[in-house]
């Protein structure tokens, strides 16, 4: 069994957590970012291009350190403020009731 740890319990993200989305929802690419969509609730929200690249990284497979040195790389931005900007959008995401984080099953 997956344990979940609410993100909002953390004061700084253990790097070995690894981020997935809820279940039910699908996205799309736009123009300048994305979109989620939870058709059940009838409900979406946009997605900025870091945004979507994070949620695109949420699949359960990466930890919160592999995310972060792929935002430094891809939009060439130190490590602190990757941090910060995913750090916020995971809070936001999960407070949406759209991610939740977990350890890697132990083996």
């Amino acid at each position: 069994m997956m344990q979940l740890t609410p993100i909002g319990s953390l004061t700084a993200m253990d790097p070995a957590l690894r981020p997935f989305r809820a279940e039910g929802l699908s996205w799309c690419t736009l123009d300048e970012g994305g979109l989620i969509i939870d058709e059940q609730a009838d409900r979406s929200w946009s997605l900025n291009p870091v945004g979507l690249f994070i949620w695109d990284h949420c699949d359960g497979c990466r930890d919160i350190s592999q995310i972060e040195d792929d935002l430094v790389y891809v939009f060439g931005v130190d490590l602190q403020t990757a941090r910060r900007d995913l750090q916020a959008f995971m809070l936001d995401m999960e407070d949406r009731g759209l991610l939740s984080l977990s350890y890697p099953a132990a083996s």
